[in-house]
């Protein structure tokens, strides 16, 4: 997937390139690589910066949803947020990985 794939789908999902949101899906391009499918509902992404792995939970209903991680940045938001939560670049990188 290109840059280029990032935009489209920027458009397609109605999200600003300027957005954190675009700024995840692109760091989620770079994990692509580095998911690793443990079961139907799990999945764990290797960290960027370290050796940490992550671990990531979907759920299906008519599409793949994901439904945690267990990296801070998701943790701190579901904090703050709650279900309304955006998803971790990890997240996007489980959903990226599954559109190849």
């Amino acid at each position: 997937m290109t840059y280029n794939y990032l935009i489209q789908l920027a458009k397609l999902l109605r999200v600003s390139p300027n957005s954190p949101v675009f700024r995840r899906l692109a760091r989620a391009h770079q994990l692509m690589d580095k998911v690793r499918c443990i079961d139907k509902f799990n999945y764990t992404v290797s960290s960027q910066s370290g050796s940490e792995e992550y671990n990531v939970s979907v759920r299906f209903q008519d599409q793949m949803i994901p439904h945690s991680c267990t990296c801070m940045d998701f943790r701190n938001r579901w904090k703050r947020e709650g279900h309304h939560a955006q998803p971790c670049k990890h997240q996007y990188a489980v959903l990226l990985n599954s559109l190849r």
